[in-house]
């Protein structure tokens, strides 16, 4: 399928005066959308109705979302508008989505305005609606807002359920607001919805991120009392709460609670125990934990991986760093540009032109990401100095390529380790390459 050559070829046959069927007109507006091409998808809609031809609801609604998804919410609300001119009347949680990334970029105002052109349009928001618009401006952290949208849905007499309080008590917590979010378990009581595990999680939660230990113990008391169903999600909530608390016996001792619960740790369980090592700078029991976690069939993630990596490379273990990255290099995981930069300047303080190189080669060379200028002339000079004149080369190469100028103390060192080669003709390549280079 390509939707430029398509285009081009019916354009060209409406040029020519050739009677193309509407059904072509769909099929390239189709296209347009999968492509999220919001002015191809509109251009072909509107060759239907040029054509004295009606668009159906499901085309109202795949423009509509293309325009909502590129971010054209203005677009997006012109095309609601002509659907309900058309006598269609589209879903709450389809208009619902354009308030609720109005929501995300900060657009509030925006937001309001077409929540109050869709009631005029007879729009009947529900659970969905509001759901949307609290959960959109709790995860921006703005839990005024989020309070804001809650009011009106209970001023609508829309019922809230779990999720609402969830979000609202997640959006507190993540503002380390822990009255806020003993706040809103108080309202969940009240509309008696507190028997959602997840509201209890996120209590615990909320309290293990102002590190509040025996607060977030206290909140697990009170849905072991509640005779809630947890799951290992409450446990890990513990286990962080004591690691950021700085109590490692308390991290493993919830780890165990949750083992004799009869649930299985996870992922996130052992991320909290490698983190709460690391606090420690205790690398060998971070490994240790990585271990235990493979031997219970959870395979270390980029991002348990990236954490011991970058905490080896700032602690100088280069040995442990480089095993670690080379085993997420056979297992085909990625590890962020920020870490790799890590272990390759740890590399180079270090004088270890190879893992520097591996890191670069084998992690960062195929994403497209600029290294800062510094890591390119250091390492000229490195393997210059090292004797692997093909590889200062290279990265020269990758420096003009980055945009890069190397200095010339980078220069000053691949002169000298080339003049040691007796090689007359790579020297006048470095003496043409800095001539270039001004």
């Amino acid at each position: 399928i390509n939707l430029e050559s398509a285009s081009r070829y019916c354009k060209e046959a409406l040029q020519l005066g050739a009677v193309v069927a509407n059904g072509v007109f769909f099929d390239l507006a189709g296209m347009a959308a999968a492509a999220n091409n919001l002015e191809e998808t509109e251009h072909w809609f509107r060759q239907v109705l040029n054509a004295g031809a009606k668009l159906n609801q499901t085309s109202y609604n795949t423009i509509i979302g293309v325009a909502t998804q590129t971010g054209k919410l203005k677009d997006a609300w012109m095309w609601v508008e002509r659907a309900y001119a058309a006598g269609y009347e589209l879903k709450a949680c389809k208009v619902a989505t354009i308030m609720g990334r109005a929501v995300k970029r900060g657009d509030l105002l925006l937001a309001e305005q077409l929540f109050e052109k869709a009631t005029a349009l007879g729009v009947k928001h529900d659970l969905f609606t509001y759901s949307i618009l609290i959960n959109t401006a709790a995860s921006t952290g703005n839990l005024p807002v989020a309070e804001r949208w809650f009011n009106a849905a209970k001023q609508a007499r829309i019922k809230p359920n779990a999720v609402m309080f969830t979000t609202l008590i997640n959006a507190a917590s993540r503002m380390g607001n822990i009255e806020a979010a003993e706040f809103w378990f108080q309202e969940a009581v009240e509309a008696n919805v507190t028997d959602d595990e997840f509201i209890y999680t996120s209590m615990v939660d909320a309290a293990a991120k102002c590190q509040d230990l025996r607060s977030a113990e206290h909140w697990f008391q009170k849905a072991c009392d509640a005779g809630v169903n947890l799951t290992m999600a409450t446990f890990n909530a513990l286990i962080g709460a004591a690691v950021k608390s700085g109590d490692r016996g308390a991290a493993v001792k919830w780890l165990e609670h949750g083992r004799l619960a009869g649930l299985e740790p996870n992922v996130r369980s052992f991320q909290h125990l490698v983190n709460a090592a690391l606090r420690y700078k205790d690398i060998l029991a971070a490994e240790l934990w990585l271990h235990e976690a493979e031997e219970a069939g959870i395979a270390p993630d980029s991002i348990m991986l990236g954490t011991i990596i970058a905490a080896a490379a700032k602690m100088g273990k280069l040995v442990s760093a480089e095993r670690w990255l080379r085993r997420a290099s056979n297992d085909g995981i990625q590890i962020n540009a920020e870490v790799i930069g890590k272990v390759i300047n740890a590399a180079i303080q270090e004088q270890n032109a190879t893992l520097a190189n591996f890191c670069y080669f084998e992690f960062v060379s195929d994403t497209g990401i600029k290294l800062p200028d510094e890591i390119y002339y250091t390492m000229i000079e490195l393997t210059a100095r090292s004797g692997d004149i093909d590889m200062s080369k290279i990265w020269l190469n990758l420096a003009i390529q980055n945009g890069v100028e190397p200095d010339l103390r980078a220069f000053n060192a691949a002169f000298a380790a080339v003049g040691k080669t007796g090689n007359m003709s790579v020297v006048e390549d470095w003496l043409d390459g800095a001539a270039f280079l001004g």
